[in-house]
């Protein structure tokens, strides 16, 4: 067995940025590799590729696309489009060539819809097709999503129902492809994000002085939100229902941090903290980069979500790994401020149980067994049913 992840061509791998599904093909590969499973990213070309020690097959683009990026205007968008016909093409040579049994592992809905389309069907028999569904919106009430479902992720959903497997991150995922897009419960399995235990740790309190001292935060009792700036992370929503607990409580400080992807949201957060009165309990720190989120976890008291959805929160993991309790208030509410303030006069247990957790169930070395178990007995079934 062989597997090819296929990188999704929003920002080259390793990410140099918070972009969680590329966070995801590059730790699962390093965990795959650990176990001497074959394995191999497909990803964009670009010049500005970071040394990794990742096996990555480069996939060429016309030049005038210029390097990936996380702008999301119409430039971008197509150069993931192109990314996508040309991917087909590097898969259609591949699968011609192929001796081993393949995992075609797709994790972006472009890269899946063009390949079904323009790859044929007797060469995509010679792979077993694996996606895992990163995108949080189908979560939500099916009522609420099906018009946006219509417009913005058929690709998605033609993609998934032609899949020999998906994998989804929640259970409200799941019983939206069983019972609307009539997806097989045999072809969907259960997985989560998982979290590298040795990036994502406790420091001492030491440490933790110096990260805080860095980011003018010395001698404040911080809660943090990780997240790209945009409507659906809700930073306005938290700003407004944290207020009366950063009011009454000068030394607590709102941080957030996150690349920008949406300006006039940015703006908006802005106005808000305006309105609020609370220039000085907020805090911007910037997009930062991956090396840096550890240390940022650390300053933190807790770690606060309110997304009104999420596929699995990598930020979620990750703090937990860094012995940072988590609030997650998916579209918060009034009710907010006072279970963040539970949540910081329990901080130490719930600290050390989120820690306990993370090590016992959210390791990429236990992911990766699901993941691997899956694509052992699909392609166990495969050749059983072919004799």
């Amino acid at each position: 067995m062989k597997v090819y992840e296929i990188a999704t061509g929003y920002t080259p791998i390793p990410a140099v940025r918070g972009a969680a599904t590329e966070i995801v093909v590059e730790n699962l590969t390093r965990s795959l590799l650990a176990r001497g499973i074959p394995v191999e990213i497909l990803d964009m070309k670009t010049p500005s590729r970071p040394a990794c020690g990742l096996p990555i097959r480069q996939v060429p683009v016309p030049g005038w696309l210029g390097d990936t990026d996380t702008a999301l205007g119409l430039r971008h968008k197509l150069r993931r489009v192109v990314y996508s016909l040309c991917l087909a093409q590097e898969l259609k040579k591949l699968l011609k060539t192929a001796e081993a049994e393949i995992i075609l592992h797709f994790h972006n809905q472009y890269n899946l819809f063009f390949f079904l389309l323009l790859v044929p069907r007797s060469l995509q028999k010679r792979a077993l097709i694996a996606y895992t569904n990163h995108t949080g919106l189908w979560r939500l009430p099916w009522k609420e999503i099906r018009k946006a479902i219509a417009k913005r992720y058929f690709q998605e959903a033609a993609a998934m129902k032609a899949a020999d497997i998906v994998f989804v991150l929640n259970e409200e995922t799941r019983e939206n492809l069983t019972c609307h897009l009539r997806i097989p419960k045999a072809r969907l399995r259960a997985i989560r994000n998982g979290v590298d235990t040795d990036r994502f740790h406790p420091l001492s309190p030491e440490e933790k002085e110096l990260a805080k001292q860095q980011f003018g935060l010395s001698g404040k009792a911080v809660i943090l939100q990780a997240g790209s700036v945009c409507e659906n992370k809700g930073q306005v929503r938290t700003l407004e229902d944290l207020a009366p607990l950063l009011k009454a409580r000068e030394n607590l400080v709102f941080a957030y941090v996150g690349a920008v992807v949406e300006e006039e949201y940015r703006t908006a957060i802005e106005e808000a903290v305006r309105q609020l009165g609370l220039e000085e309990q907020v805090r911007y720190l910037g997009a930062a980069r991956p090396e840096d989120m550890n240390r940022l976890y650390n300053l933190a008291e807790i770690t606060m979500l309110s997304s009104r959805y999420e596929g699995f929160p990598l930020v979620a993991a990750e703090s937990l790994a860094a012995g940072v309790p988590v609030v997650m208030p998916f579209d918060v509410g009034p009710g907010c401020a006072a279970t963040i303030a539970e949540a910081l006069e329990n901080r130490a247990a719930l600290a050390d149980a989120g820690l306990a957790f993370a090590r016992e169930n959210l390791t990429w070395d236990a992911v990766t067994s699901e993941y691997l178990k899956t694509w052992e007995d699909a392609l166990c079934q495969r050749n059983t049913t072919a004799r």
